[in-house]
């Protein structure tokens, strides 16, 4: 990890943006590293192919890393175990999870990226479901 630092969320300036976190590719037991990257729901581009993840928050606490953009962000085991299941041996793979997409802290942001979350699971290619 090229740093000790906490991610910080860029604000979303629309209200149809939406984060996809770029998996990079990897082995299951290797770091789980990428990017967050802001799409438009509704503009003339299309969003790139994603996988969206409903996988059980559980009551655990958020101590697992995710590199993210050379930053840290803190996810919990399920989500951690969720991202190793899906992550690509080979290519990085787009994939929206509301724990790392959604800036949890930031609660406007979080009332209208749950009223998106219908559009977005109808947007994604493939929808996982990790329990």
């Amino acid at each position: 990890m090229r740093s000790h630092e906490s991610y910080k969320y860029a604000a979303l300036l629309h209200a149809s943006s939406i984060r996809l976190f770029l998996l990079h590719p990897g082995e299951c037991d290797d770091p789980l590293v990428g990017e967050l990257q802001t799409f438009q729901l509704d503009a003339y581009l299309p969003t790139p192919a994603f996988e969206a993840i409903s996988y059980v928050w559980g009551s655990s606490k958020p101590d697992h890393i995710v590199e993210c953009d050379g930053k840290r962000l803190l996810v919990t085991q399920s989500l951690k175990n969720a991202l190793q299941r899906v992550r690509h041996r080979k290519f990085p793979t787009y994939i929206w999870a509301d724990a790392i997409c959604i800036d949890q802290s930031n609660m406007r942001e979080r009332e209208l990226q749950v009223a998106l979350m219908s559009a977005i699971f109808s947007e994604a290619s493939t929808v996982s479901v990790c329990l």
